[in-house]
């Protein structure tokens, strides 16, 4: 749900910034490759970090070092679409002078759809994919029945959610006043 919200906002943003339909494109589809290969990405990572631990080569993404997997290889595969791509379908230098839009659109996006992947683990009741019982926290149903599990989640989605909301609002009150960054 959050990426299909993120994508969206994303074209709607990009259009009231200016760009162009084919630049447009190029941001979904750049998205889309930067998500799928961020995945693959982590995966890859996580594993190559195990075996440089352990020597062991084991694709297992349980752990929180498949952030930074996730994050270098969607960022980079993002970059390279944008000003690969986007050169080639709008024939003109507009990827290079509209790269500072992007930046404004993804500065307001990622933390609203990282927001509703703590939403996710919230309701899942784990934490980096582990079940936590403590003395504080709400009460889920897990698979041992009912225990306390730690909200740590849910704090961090409220967090990225205000945090969105308030980047959303500098974007648009920007937008409206006719600031260009």
């Amino acid at each position: 749900m959050g990426l299909v919200l993120a994508l969206f906002l994303g074209d709607y943003m990009g259009t009231k910034r200016g760009l162009s339909v084919p630049l447009q494109k190029t941001l979904i589809f750049a998205t889309l490759i930067a998500i799928l290969g961020g995945f693959f990405g982590a995966i890859l990572f996580q594993a190559l970090y195990n075996y440089g631990a352990t020597g062991v080569f084991e694709i297992n993404a349980t752990t929180g070092m498949t952030f930074y997997g996730g994050l270098i290889f969607g960022v980079g595969l993002f970059l390279a679409v944008w000003f690969g791509l986007g050169k080639v379908l709008c024939k003109s230098n507009e990827p290079m002078q509209k790269f500072g839009a992007i930046g404004d659109i993804a500065a307001c996006i990622i933390p609203m759809a990282h927001g509703f992947g703590r939403l996710g683990c919230f309701t899942a009741g784990c934490c980096h994919g582990r079940v936590t019982d403590a003395w504080y926290g709400v009460r889920m149903y897990t698979e041992n029945g009912w225990q306390r599990v730690v909200p740590v989640q849910l704090f961090e989605a409220l967090f990225l959610f205000a945090l969105a909301a308030v980047l959303f609002w500098v974007f648009f009150r920007d937008l409206k006043k006719g600031r260009k960054f």
